[in-house]
C-alpha cells in the first residue's frame, strides 16, 4: 500500500512536469568554453532568448503609433516570468543609449526612453540619431525601417513554459492589426509549442503504451507475468518524472528593500586603534589572533573569510552557534575580532567594552556613520546582508508592480525607515533590475570566498 500511495503522489506530480531545455546540460561539464558560459551567462544572456519582431506592412517605424506600440511590448516583454531584467533591449529600453557630447561634458542619451518622441522635432531628432547611430541599433531595427525588434533573455532554469508561451502570444495578438505584423522566436516558444500540442502528445502516448501492451501479450502471454515489464516500467518512469517536478523554484525580483551592514569589532586588550593596525598586528603575528562567527557558512564566518584573504591575514576561525555565544566569549577575551550586526554591539560599542574598526559597506553607513568603511584600507572589501522580495514566476503581471509600489510608498515614511535603522538596517528600495544585479553579484562574490576557504557546512 506504501508503495502505491509513493506512485500515485509521483505521478501527481509528473502531470506537472514542465516542458523545458537548459542547453548548459548538453555541454561538457567541465569544458574551458562551458565554464566561461556559466559566468558570464547572467550578464551576456544565455540560451533561453526571445526575439519579437513588429514589422509594419506600409510606411516605416517613424509614426507615434508604431513606436507607442514599441515602448507597450517593450514594457510587458519586460514583465514576463523569468525574464532578465538586465537583458531587455529595444529601441525602448533603457539599456540601448548613445553617447552625445554637449559642452564641457559627453552624456549618455538613450535612443526613446522614458517615452516615445511627443512632437514632430523630437520624432525628426529621434530618426536622425537612429540613421546616425546605426552600429548601436542595428539588432533593434531592420535594415528598411519597417520593423522593430524587441530581444530578451530569461533566467535559464525552472521557467514555467506554459505560462509563458501563453503571455507571448498575448502579445503577439494584442498588438497585431491590419498593418501590423508581429513575430516571435527563440527557445520559449519552441518549448512553447510542446505544451500547445501537448493533446496530442498525450494521445500519441496513450497509442504507445496500448502497442506496447499488445506486443507484450502476444509475445509472453502464455506466461503469467507478461505485465511485469511495463508495470515496472511505468512505475519508474512515474517515480523519475515526480522527482524532476519536485525539484526547486523560480522567482522573480520585486525590490531590494533593505541592507544590513556589518562592524568589524575588536577586544579592547587587542592593540590595534584601526583596521590598518589590525592588520599590521595579524601578519605579524600569523594565527595567534582569534576571530568568531555564527557557525560555518555564516554571514559573518564568510566576511571574515574575505577579509583574511583580501588583506592578506592569517586568523584563526572559532565557529559559535550564534551571535550570543560570540559576544560572551569576546567580552571574556577568549576570541579578539569578530564581525557582527550593529544592534547586538551597538552598546557594547559604546560603553568601551569593544572597540569598532571598521564597516563592511563600500561606504559609510547611515546607522554607523561614525564607524569608517574596512574598504578605506582593503581597497575593494565591500559586503553586507541584505533583503529583499521575490514573486514565484508565473505571478499574475500586476501582482509585482503593486507590491513594488506599495513597498516604495511604505519605505518613504520616516517612521517606517527610523524602525529599519533601529534593527541596524538601511533602507534600500529600487528597481527589480538592483535586486537581481545584488543576487547576481552576491553569488559570484561569495562563490570565490567560499571555493577559496574551502567552506563546508556543518
Amino acid at each position: 500500500m506504501i508503495l502505491i500511495a509513493i506512485t500515485a503522489f509521483m505521478a501527481y506530480e509528473a502531470a506537472h512536469v514542465k516542458i523545458a531545455t537548459r542547453f548548459e546540460n548538453f555541454f561538457p561539464a567541465n569544458h574551458p568554453d562551458t565554464l566561461l558560459y556559466r559566468k558570464y551567462q547572467n550578464y551576456y544572456g544565455g540560451a533561453q532568448s526571445l526575439i519579437v519582431m513588429l514589422r509594419v506592412k506600409r510606411g516605416d517605424i517613424f509614426n507615434y503609433a508604431t513606436l507607442q506600440k514599441i515602448e507597450d511590448m517593450t514594457r510587458e516583454v519586460n514583465i514576463l516570468p523569468g525574464v532578465n531584467h538586465n537583458e531587455v533591449f529595444s529601441l525602448a529600453s533603457y539599456r540601448v543609449s548613445f553617447a552625445k557630447a554637449i559642452p564641457g561634458a559627453i552624456i549618455t542619451t538613450n535612443f526613446m526612453y522614458p517615452h516615445i518622441p511627443r512632437s514632430q522635432k523630437e520624432l525628426d531628432e529621434f530618426k536622425e540619431n537612429v540613421n546616425t547611430h546605426r552600429e548601436i541599433v542595428g539588432g533593434s531595427i531592420t535594415y528598411d525601417n519597417k520593423g522593430a525588434l524587441i530581444t530578451a533573455n530569461f533566467n535559464e532554469g525552472n521557467l514555467d513554459y506554459q505560462v509563458l508561451f501563453e503571455d507571448i502570444q498575448a502579445i503577439v495578438h494584442k498588438y497585431s492589426d491590419a498593418n501590423t505584423d508581429i513575430y516571435v522566436a527563440g527557445q520559449p516558444v519552441i518549448s512553447g509549442w510542446g505544451y500547445y500540442y501537448l493533446p496530442r502528445i498525450g494521445a500519441i502516448f496513450v497509442a504507445s503504451i496500448v502497442l506496447m501492451l499488445i506486443i507484450l501479450y502476444l509475445s509472453l502471454g502464455e506466461r503469467s507475468s507478461w505485465w511485469a515489464p511495463i508495470v515496472t516500467g511505468s512505475c519508474s518512469a512515474i517515480w523519475g518524472l515526480g522527482f524532476v517536478s519536485l525539484m526547486g523554484y523560480d522567482f522573480d525580483p520585486v525590490m531590494l528593500v533593505a541592507t544590513v551592514p556589518f562592524l568589524l569589532v575588536v577586544h579592547p586588550a587587542v592593540p590595534a586603534a584601526s583596521v590598518k593596525e589590525l592588520i599590521e598586528l595579524a601578519k605579524a603575528q600569523p594565527g595567534a589572533i582569534a576571530y568568531g562567527s555564527s557557525g560555518n557558512g555564516t554571514t559573518n564566518h564568510l566576511l571574515g573569510e574575505m577579509f583574511k584573504s583580501m588583506a592578506g591575514v592569517d586568523m584563526l576561525h572559532v565557529p559559535y552557534k550564534g551571535v550570543a555565544a560570540i559576544l560572551t566569549d569576546m567580552l571574556g577575551g577568549r576570541v579578539q575580532v569578530a564581525f557582527a550586526s550593529v544592534p547586538s554591539v551597538r552598546s557594547h560599542v559604546k560603553e568601551g567594552k569593544l572597540r569598532a574598526l571598521g564597516v563592511s559597506t563600500l561606504k559609510r553607513s547611515s546607522v554607523a556613520p561614525e564607524v569608517p568603511p574596512v574598504g578605506d584600507t582593503v581597497k575593494g572589501y565591500d559586503a553586507d546582508f541584505w533583503v529583499g522580495l521575490f514573486t514565484p514566476s508565473g505571478t499574475a503581471k500586476d501582482v509585482p508592480a503593486k507590491l513594488h509600489g506599495a513597498l516604495v510608498k511604505a519605505l518613504a515614511d520616516a517612521e517606517v525607515r527610523e524602525r529599519f535603522a533601529a534593527q541596524g538596517a538601511e533602507v534600500a528600495g529600487g528597481s527589480p533590475e538592483a535586486l537581481s544585479a545584488a543576487l547576481r553579484d552576491d553569488v559570484v562574490k561569495w562563490g570565490k570566498v567560499v571555493k577559496a576557504a574551502g567552506i563546508r557546512i556543518d
